[in-house]
């Protein structure tokens, strides 16, 4: 593994030669892949420098894919690890699930979660980062106006003041101060945090580095690419931002400008996230030494501050991204051929042809519209010649034709290929013979499924460690306040004290089954009939054995609990399962089914006639 040489943590001069040398390493790494993607995307662009005809079958794969591996926003599912009885546990994993939907709400989550599956299915990788963003103001700790007028200070002015103060009652006189303009205060400014917000953010491709390696786990360091402005780099670094060059032009090019540019030209700055270190440094190109060297800001479990990169095609030998377009490259290269010699072809198909000169009119007839009558001299002689076809001569065009159906042809052969290769049957594409049946329709469906199916795991997998990240930082992070304006919840602090101290290890963060895909009516009411049908036949068999007292009403409960837990559908209704009590006995004869099923009716809204 190529490694440059740690340096002194407090050496920023050896830091920047360090990590400008790491960063160099990346770029080694991957040149040609960068260079491959660039051109994938020219071509998804259509950027084409001649006026050659071509198929953006790129551009068609790409929409048709992308539609079909994520197609609606991400539902979270935050559950308790262990499916007990835990009242607080599952106050805090309803907290987490109602923060983490406000949180995709609060902005557009599925534009960012959009934009890295269109890199990774064009370049071939997607990087979403998540960012803690809180909202800060100040506190005014002067005391108020009154209060500075009815001070008298004697000479013992301190002894004077701390008299005063302590008769208000409310004020510690030990915190009192006078600044340089006899004010006095309750200490410095203060600092409060107003609002809090946890929010990701597509990266380009052409601004994230990572360190080689052949498996994610063995990064040790990722990298962000940002352009700054001399008021970006003075509000991020402080004073430390006026030093900084500004080597690049907001105008698209390197090149020096000039003083009168000033305005459009920017830093390069890189931002290093460090796993072996835990620690974030910056650097500027065209500065020796490092900007700066900041301790870990989130503390998270991974460290990084992004999700694993989502590919389409995984890399086999090493983290280097792969073109997704590259496998059917070939194909798509001899499709445009095709299709420029179709173009060609149809461009030369035209009617021409000669006729004798001594004909006078017969030009005339080729070049008048429809239903017209042309005068022609020498009619004899035209009779006497065979008519029109003794005197006009065709240019021939059935080979032409013939040409162009077999160019068509082959052109519907490698579309019908490069499907193939894709995956995107004629299903996904809206495409159906009416003469196929059921069974066939539900094959190709299940064909599809096999295909894409990995790939959808795969943004599956990427969407729910996102939502992991943003969990994550709000247990660790967010006030109560904050949680509880997000939740409508209310939130103790014992629920604040499992959240910072366990964080997230007992609770399993994860998206409910094909969410970011299209909604499936049927699967849900399948669901929702299976859980109907469950909790029915366990009052038949179960409520009888309470009555008879052969089982216990707190062990059939409890029983009914575990059952329950395990459909997703039963969450709105675990609340109200665990209110039930031992019913009166009325002749002998326990009502536990009767009142159990009703509740389980009513919270679901389902129409259920029939009693057990």
């Amino acid at each position: 593994m190529d490694q440059v040489e740690q340096a002194d943590d407090k050496d920023l001069p050896s830091i920047g030669k360090r990590w400008k040398s790491e960063i160099e390493i990346a770029n080694k790494k991957e040149a040609d892949w960068r260079e491959r993607g660039q051109k994938v995307l020219d071509r998804y662009h259509d950027d084409r420098k001649n006026g050659t005809s071509k198929l953006n079958i790129l551009w068609a794969n790409t929409e048709i894919r992308g539609a079909a591996l994520y197609s609606r926003t991400p539902t979270p599912d935050v559950r308790r690890r262990y499916k007990d009885q835990d009242k607080t546990g599952k106050e805090v994993a309803l907290l987490l699930e109602r923060a983490l939907e406000y949180s995709i709400d609060e902005y557009d989550f599925d534009h960012e979660v959009q934009q890295s599956i269109d890199h990774a299915q064009l370049p071939g990788r997607g990087v979403l980062r998540v960012r803690y963003i809180p909202e800060i103001s100040s506190v005014d700790t002067r005391l108020p106006v009154e209060m500075q007028t009815d001070i008298v200070i004697g000479d013992d002015g301190a002894e004077e003041v701390t008299k005063y103060f302590s008769e208000q009652g409310e004020i510690d006189p030990a915190k009192i101060q006078e600044d340089d303009e006899g004010i006095y205060t309750l200490g410095e400014p203060e600092e409060e945090v107003t609002n809090e917000q946890v929010q990701c953010e597509v990266v380009d491709w052409e601004d994230y580095r990572q360190s080689p390696a052949k498996r994610w786990n063995q990064v040790r360091w990722v990298a962000f690419h940002h352009s700054m402005t001399r008021d970006e780099l003075e509000q991020e670094f402080g004073k430390r931002g006026k030093d900084i060059p500004l080597t690049m032009s907001r105008r698209g090019d390197d090149e020096k400008t000039t003083e009168e540019e000033e305005y459009f030209k920017q830093a390069s700055v890189w931002e290093i996230w460090n796993k072996d270190d835990k620690e974030v440094i910056f650097i500027a190109m065209g500065m020796e030494e490092a900007i700066e060297v900041r301790d870990d800001p989130l503390q998270l479990t991974g460290f990084f501050p992004v999700a694993r990169p989502l590919h389409i095609i995984r890399p086999k030998k090493n983290l280097v991204p792969i073109p997704e377009y590259t496998m059917y490259q070939d194909q798509a290269e001899e499709l445009d051929d095709i299709t420029g010699r179709i173009s060609k072809l149809i461009e030369a198909l035209k009617v021409k042809g000669v006729y004798d000169a001594s004909m006078e009119g017969l030009g005339a007839l080729i070049e008048s519209d429809d239903r017209a009558l042309v005068p022609v001299e020498n009619w004899a002689t035209l009779v006497n010649k065979g008519g029109l076809d003794g005197v006009v001569s065709w240019m021939p065009v059935e080979q032409i034709a013939r040409v162009l159906q077999g160019l068509y042809e082959q052109r519907d052969r490698l579309i019908n290929t490069i499907f193939e290769l894709t995956g995107i049957s004629d299903i996904v594409r809206g495409q159906s013979d009416p003469r196929e049946t059921a069974t066939a329709q539900g094959i190709k469906n299940r064909s599809n499924a096999l295909r894409l199916g990995p790939t959808q795991k795969e943004i599956q997998r990427f969407a729910r460690d996102i939502l992991r990240l943003k969990a994550e930082i709000m247990a660790r992070f967010f006030e109560p306040e904050t949680l509880q304006r997000m939740t409508g919840r209310e939130v103790t602090q014992e629920m604040i004290q499992l959240l910072r101290d366990d964080g997230l290890r007992s609770y399993r963060i994860d998206i409910e089954t094909d969410s970011t895909i299209a909604e499936d009516l049927a699967d849900d009411k399948q669901e929702v009939t299976e859980f109907l049908n469950a909790m029915t036949n366990y009052f038949q068999q179960i409520g009888p054995l309470i009555t008879q007292g052969l089982l216990p009403f707190e062990v059939g409960k409890s029983m009914l609990m575990f059952a329950a837990r395990r459909f997703k559908t039963s969450k709105e209704l675990e609340d109200a399962l665990e209110t039930l009590q031992q019913p009166q006995q009325q002749g002998g004869e326990s009502q536990i089914d009767e009142i159990a099923m009703a509740d389980v009716q009513r919270q679901t809204r389902v129409s259920y006639n029939s009693k057990p």
